[in-house]
């Protein structure tokens, strides 16, 4: 798990997030819906759609920029993990990446925040 922890982390260093402390979630508040995007599914999102991973809808406008922006990133260990965790376990595809981001901090350090589950510290 450390290592998928380290690997993110080298993720989020690449050159696309050299300014990565700014990022924060984008929110928007129509009537009395607040809507926000957080970047750490945005991560996740990113590193699903430039994997193999098998329920990630590729055929929108949306997920094509975010694969051609994310294209030369294809390489980073990150990707080549994310295609080994579903590959070797299906569940991990499914509820586990998105809680398992959000146990962390904020993009900029993607540090530990609460305690994971038992069945989330099984599947990875």
């Amino acid at each position: 798990m450390k290592n998928f922890i380290v690997i993110i982390i080298i993720f989020c260093s690449a050159r696309a997030y050299s300014q990565v402390s700014s990022i924060k979630p984008v929110e928007r508040i129509v009537g009395s819906l607040h809507i926000s995007i957080d970047p750490r599914m945005e991560l996740l999102n990113a590193a699903q759609l430039v994997s193999n991973t098998p329920y990630i809808d590729r055929q929108n406008v949306y997920s094509q920029e975010v694969i051609n922006y994310f294209k030369p990133f294809s390489a980073e260990k990150v990707v080549a993990l994310t295609d080994y965790l579903i590959q070797g376990n299906y569940s991990f595809g499914l509820d586990a990446p998105p809680e398992f981001m959000l146990h962390l901090s904020q993009v900029s350090e993607l540090k530990q925040q609460m305690e994971f589950q038992i069945m989330l510290i099984k599947i990875l």
